[in-house]
């Protein structure tokens, strides 16, 4: 409650009951700009002195004084209620008796400069309380947010609408759904930071109030399904697990049963500490669907060797709804499988699966995928192989069917050495409903990659519809019959991405776009992806361009058109084959429906010097597309751009 403004200021007027002290004039104004600058009190009339020349006020606030705030009313009292007057006269304020002035009597006094009121009800036609319980549920659910993925702010919600009042923290802690999904992200090392303490005398455990407050949390969800965030960082790792507050072993361990989605994203100590805690237990997860894991690079990893801990690990065998799965590492010494700190997945009921570990060996990467025959969508990062020519890992008599596969990204890690192979792994499967298929392999080269996707799309006949191949080394052979081989197996393909590795030569890809021409029936041949809509080539200028002595562009390039060393008028017209202005089909194939009409193309030349670089805007490519009405983009990336020295 606020106080309201009187005829003369915040202090409320009073009555004397001397009839000369209306002759005060300007002393008592000056008294009540004095009294307003300090504090407010009510004053009560009392003569205590029976000596007319000295008469004392009585001070009597409404709340009782505190030990801070009796000696601001002694220097009140001392500086501005000043009595002693050889005249004498008396100074005597009452109070109306109005219900409107008794409320600037209801203020307490404060060590603070300003005067602050006691709260009071609200008015009963603005007060939410008194909504009906459903509705307030409905509320607060919506203020609550999205549950599936809790971040600080939907946690941050469902503390503010317990803290309001009363009447909302005994509805919001009667809500099991509000407390079923929790995010805790905690950084060890910028707390350690902040209290000053060496790295020698580290103890890096949650503090009290932190783990306590996550527990009471999980502990409001009852038995609902829980949805459990947590993100640590530390580059060191934890202290011992049998002291101190332990998030996984006083928090979690009591809620395994009831945990729906677990995302974690912590150190590999982190990890092996929670596998400690489990001990390889079977059937701690009965209701988790969905399993996150991530350990980021060099957090707490230096000092990780494989196996470390032995045979303890976390087992998901009894997790009987696990449906998605995410294990993500950066490590090449320690991850999650290879170094079996994760066991027991149940493959064969998986429909999402993403596994990124560069030490994980390919093999078994082969082996786990075969087995996950109800999956949709794959995504999965692991080392290349290496073997000899004569010693190639065939995969055996009978290749599993993913007749529900329907996305597969493939990534290799990438190595410098020719010694990489990748197409081993395509030999091991049949995805006859594979629609987008992505194959990423850095400085891999494998004269049988081809033959495998051939012998794949042969057997499985995918529909596929977007196929990416990026960082792959192609020969001219290669180019020549294989990839057109594979090109002619895909009539349904809409979306084709070819990139070449940054190795600082040119591979030739702008070739393709001869091969993937519009061809005249009359000339007997078919056309090469009739229903492409979406095209994307990378190439690098070759070495050839610069001296390598100065690292300067050559002198006999340095003069020459910057369109005719980048070959646009050849794409150019390539691509004008493939593409029309709307309304005038010039082909009968167009026409009949047998052909469409490509939509956005990009030819992309990479390692470009920085002499002709700083030339791209007279390219007469950009302009030539522009006045044809090509959806066609031309960039280029300068040598600096990229890993050249």
């Amino acid at each position: 409650m606020s106080l309201k403004h009187s005829s003369t200021g915040l202090l409320p007027k009073f009555r004397s009951s001397n009839k000369n002290a209306s002759q005060l004039g300007g002393t008592l104004e000056s008294f009540r700009n004095s009294a307003l600058r300090t504090r407010c009190f009510n004053v009560t009339k009392k003569t205590l002195n029976s000596s007319p020349q000295c008469f004392r006020l009585v001070l009597r606030p409404p709340v009782r004084l505190s030990k801070h705030s009796r000696p601001t009313a002694r220097l009140i009292m001392g500086s501005h209620v000043k009595l002693a007057s050889s005249t004498g006269f008396l100074i005597f304020m009452s109070t109306r008796s109005s219900q409107h002035d008794r409320r600037h009597r209801q203020v307490k006094v404060t060590r603070g400069p300003r005067v602050e009121s006691i709260p009071t009800a609200a008015h009963p036609a603005l007060n939410i309380n008194r909504l009906p319980v459903e509705l307030l549920h409905d509320i607060f659910l919506l203020a609550r947010g999205e549950i599936i993925a809790p971040t600080s702010a939907s946690n941050y919600a469902t503390s503010a609408i317990s803290q309001v009042c009363t009447i909302w923290r005994n509805i919001a802690y009667g809500m099991p759904e509000m407390w079923r999904a929790v995010s805790l992200t905690y950084n060890f090392d910028q707390a350690d930071l902040m209290r000053h303490m060496s790295w020698s005398t580290v103890l890096h455990q949650l503090p009290m109030d932190v783990a306590e407050g996550f527990s009471m949390w999980l502990h409001r969800a009852r038995t609902r399904p829980l949805i459990v965030t947590c993100t640590l960082h530390s580059y060191y790792p934890p202290s011992s697990i049998h002291c101190g507050p332990n998030i996984f072993r006083d928090s979690l361990w009591p809620h395994f049963s009831q945990i729906q989605v677990l995302v974690l994203t912590m150190p590999a100590s982190y990890f092996e500490q929670l596998a400690e805690i489990t001990f390889g237990e079977r059937n701690l997860f009965p209701k988790l669907s969905i399993l996150s894991l991530t350990m980021p690079y060099r957090d707490g990893t230096d000092n990780i060797s494989r196996g470390s801990r032995g045979m303890n690990s976390i087992d998901f065998s009894g997790s009987t709804q696990l449906t998605e799965i995410c294990l993500q590492t950066n490590s090449h010494r320690f991850s999650f499988l290879e170094s079996g700190l994760v066991s027991g997945i149940p493959y064969a009921q998986l429909k999402h699966l993403v596994i990124s570990e560069p030490a994980l060996d390919p093999n078994r990467a082969r082996s786990i995928f075969s087995r996950c025959t109800s999956i949709v969508v794959c995504n999965m990062h692991f080392r290349h192989w290496e073997y000899d020519s004569d010693d190639y890992p065939y995969a055996g008599n009978s290749c599993p069917v993913l007749p529900h596969l329907d996305e597969l990204v493939v990534q290799f890690w990438h190595r410098s050495d020719e010694s990489q192979h990748t197409a081993p792994f395509f030999n091991a499967f049949h995805a006859p409903a594979l629609r987008m298929l992505e194959v990423i392999a850095p400085f891999g080269y494998d004269d049988s990659f081809l033959l495998e996707l051939i012998g794949m799309q042969a057997t499985s006949c995918a529909p596929i519809t977007c196929l990416s191949l990026v960082d792959i080394n192609l020969t001219e052979e290669d180019l020549e019959y294989s990839l057109m081989r594979l090109l002619q197996m895909l009539p349904t393909l809409e979306s084709l991405t070819i990139q070449a590795p940054v190795d600082h030569e040119q591979h030739g890809y702008i070739d393709i776009l001869d091969k993937i021409a519009y061809r005249h029936p009359s000339l007997g041949m078919s056309n090469v992806l009739p229903n492409l809509v979406d095209l994307t080539i990378v190439d690098n200028l070759p070495d050839s361009y610069v001296d390598p002595g100065t690292k300067r562009l050559k002198s006999e390039y340095s003069m020459q058109d910057l369109s005719v060393l980048l070959h646009d008028d050849e794409v150019l017209d390539a691509l004008a084959t493939r593409w029309w202005v709307d309304g005038a089909e010039p082909f009968d194939e167009a026409r009949q429906g047998c052909l469409r009409r490509l939509e956005r193309a990009t030819m992309e030349w990479r390692q470009v010097p920085e002499e002709l670089f700083k030339k791209r805007h007279q390219r007469r490519g950009l302009t030539r597309a522009q006045a044809l009405g090509m959806k066609v983009m031309l960039p280029l990336e300068s040598r600096r751009d990229r890993y050249y020295h």
